[in-house]
C-alpha cells in the first residue's frame, strides 16, 4: 500500500453528551469512506479519524475545523486533541484507508528510535502472527506518529465481534508473554506503557 497520513482527532465530552456531539460531526463531515466517527465505550470521549494527503495546506487539513469545533464546545469537557500519523505497514490490511467495522481499538506504545528496527522485526513474529492467526482481528494496521504530544507506535485494530471476545486474543497467556517480552526490551516505561483504547465505530457501513 502506498503511503498515507491519518489525522486523529480526539474530543473530550462531558458525561452523556458524545452521542450528541458524534452526530453533529458526521453531519459536519458528510459522506465520504475517508473518515470515521467513533465513540468511547468507556464514555467521555469522540474521535475522527481522517485520511491526508501529503502537500495538503496545513490549515485544511481537516473538516473538524474551529467553526465545527465552535458549534460542539458546549457539550466538551476539554480542548482538542490532535495528531498525525503515517502509515508503516499491516498485519491484517483493509480495503479502506479508515476502519470500517462495528468497532476500533487503538493500540498505543512508545519504543526508543535505537530500537525501533529491532522492534519492528521483532513484531513480524509475535504481535503480527497472533492477530494473522485470530479471526477475532478483522484489520489490523501499524503507524508511527508523525506529529503528537504522545509520540510511537499506534495499532488502529478493527473488530465487530463481542468486545469480550475481541480482547481474549490480547489477554490470552501467549499474548501477555509478547507483552512481558515487548516491556522488558522495548516499551518505554515497560509494560505499563502500553494503552488501549476501545470506541464504537458509528460510521461503520
Amino acid at each position: 500500500m502506498s503511503k498515507y497520513f491519518l489525522l486523529v482527532t480526539e474530543l473530550n465530552v462531558e458525561s452523556g453528551k458524545e452521542a450528541s456531539v458524534a452526530k453533529q460531526l458526521i453531519a459536519a463531515l458528510g459522506k465520504s469512506s475517508d473518515y470515521c466517527v467513533l465513540q468511547s465505550v468507556e464514555a467521555g470521549s469522540v474521535v475522527v479519524i481522517e485520511k491526508i494527503a501529503a502537500g495538503l495546506d496545513f490549515e485544511k487539513i481537516s473538516k473538524i475545523d474551529s467553526r465545527v469545533i465552535a458549534k460542539v464546545s458546549g457539550d466538551l469537557s476539554g480542548d482538542v486533541n490532535r495528531e498525525i500519523l503515517e502509515y508503516v505497514e499491516a498485519a491484517k490490511a483493509s480495503e479502506n484507508f479508515t476502519p470500517k467495522t462495528k468497532y476500533v481499538q487503538l493500540r498505543h506504545i512508545e519504543v526508543k528510535p535505537s530500537l525501533m528496527q529491532e522492534y519492528l522485526n521483532w513484531r513480524q513474529d509475535t504481535i503480527f502472527q497472533v492477530v494473522k492467526e485470530s479471526p477475532e482481528v478483522e484489520e489490523f494496521t501499524a503507524y508511527h506518529s508523525l506529529v503528537s504530544t504522545t509520540p510511537g507506535v499506534m495499532f488502529v485494530s478493527g473488530f465487530s465481534e463481542d468486545p469480550e471476545k475481541y480482547q481474549a486474543v490480547f489477554t490470552s497467556p501467549r499474548y501477555q508473554d509478547i507483552v512481558k517480552q515487548a516491556g522488558q526490551k522495548f516499551i518505554c516505561g515497560g509494560a505499563d506503557g502500553l494503552y488501549t483504547k476501545t470506541y464504537l465505530n458509528l460510521s461503520a457501513a
